[in-house]
């Protein structure tokens, strides 16, 4: 007998998902290796990726189409710091473009090796889609005005040179799965699309040389990353977890943290505190519900950080890292540190699915702070067990 999607977890795959944007009514390119969601002031771009030593995940990149001039530098990051520090998510950085303007990328994932079911799938979408199109309203929105280039009002040809950036731009740790496969059969209807924001796909049906792009993307994508099955990937398999998900609550997280023999702090009935290779980590359900993993590391006086050093590194990890975000927050003439690791439980989890969550989220927001902390000082703020 078939799994019952909706209330047991199944394997996630790229064609699910499109079977899923497709009910939701999305409008989108289906290219190998991942889902391409335009919009008029940013892109989507959904794919299957196994950071090392991580869980294989559900992962999302946000590109804004807005570029500003390096000398924005400063105001862009006093923008992007704020949001890293008041929103969830996505994790918001920003690069130098080839063009030599600034480009901001926002990121979100989820780890998937246990599965999801239909609700915790969708609720992930969701959940990254109305976070980018907040991201590049609010973004934008915050900074002085560029001057016009007709990057989002503009013409096709603009337009087309910017999809077709997102369909060839490298994505890191990428598993290899055919998003053109069979997807699961539309809940209802043919997709609806909203003409105010998004262009619809007729529009970019237009492009003929889009095609061309996907056939060599896909050549070259089959031939760089490993295959599920292979060394390197993750294989697919149904999820070994039983039973429906459950809602996420603070004693849930104590409890599953006690099953990875993590000595948990006093606290209060809201939070769970624990002191981890030296360093504090904090861990509750947020708004959404949202279950947030947090590493805080405060330099001591002799390894005193400046806002500069910071918020270049704390950028640098961001920009590369699907799961967790870095920021920096104000310390007198020095700052503090922050990681966070954020997923959506609004679907409830199992204990399978929890675990795999906490897991996850710990070893990446120590990981985290470890890299930072030994590009920005030299030395490792983690205490890891075994290190001279």
């Amino acid at each position: 007998m078939a799994r019952d999607q909706r209330h047991q977890p199944a394997p996630v795959t790229l064609p699910r998902v499109a079977g899923m944007l497709e009910a939701m009514g999305y409008a989108f390119y289906r290219l190998p290796e991942r889902l391409l969601i335009p919009w008029r002031g940013h892109t989507l771009i959904i794919y299957i990726a196994r950071p090392a030593g991580v869980a294989r995940c559900l992962s999302f990149l946000v590109s804004l189409r807005e570029r500003w001039e390096r000398e924005s530098s400063p105001a862009l990051a006093d923008v992007l710091r704020a949001w890293n520090h008041e929103r969830l998510g996505p994790a918001l950085s920003f690069r130098l473009a080839s063009d030599g303007r600034l480009v901001v990328h926002g990121r979100l994932a989820a780890p998937v090796d246990q599965g999801l079911t239909d609700p915790q799938l969708r609720d992930i979408v969701e959940t990254a889609i109305s976070a980018g199109q907040l991201a590049a309203s609010e973004v934008p929105a915050s900074l002085p005005p560029v001057a016009p280039t007709g990057d989002v009002e503009g013409d096709s040809a603009t337009l087309l040179g910017y999809e077709a950036q997102a369909l060839a731009l490298p994505l890191d740790d990428l598993v290899a799965e055919d998003a053109t496969g069979p997807a699961p059969s539309p809940e209802a209807g043919p997709p609806r699309h909203a003409a105010d924001e998004r262009r619809v796909l007729g529009e970019l049906d237009d492009f003929p040389e889009l095609d061309a792009l996907a056939d060599r993307l896909e050549s070259e994508n089959r031939a760089k990353a490993p295959r599920a099955g292979e060394a390197g990937a993750s294989p697919i398999e149904e999820a070994p977890g039983s039973g429906a998900p459950r809602a996420v609550s603070v004693p849930r997280l104590a409890s599953s943290l006690g099953d990875l023999s993590v000595t948990q702090l006093p606290g209060s009935g809201d939070i769970v505190l624990a002191w981890i290779n030296g360093i504090l980590v904090s861990i509750y359900v947020d708004n959404g519900p949202s279950l947030l993993i947090k590493a805080h590391w405060d330099p001591s006086p002799e390894r005193e950080l400046s806002a500069l050093r910071g918020e270049l590194v704390c950028n640098d990890w961001t920009l590369r890292s699907g799961l967790v975000k870095a920021y920096c927050l104000p310390a007198g003439s020095s700052v503090k540190v922050r990681a966070e690791y954020t997923v959506p439980v609004d679907g409830g989890r199992t204990d399978q699915q929890l675990a795999l969550d906490a897991a996850t989220g710990i070893n990446q927001v120590l990981v985290c702070l470890d890299e930072v902390s030994r590009q920005a000082c030299g030395v490792s703020a983690v205490n890891w067990p075994g290190a001279n």
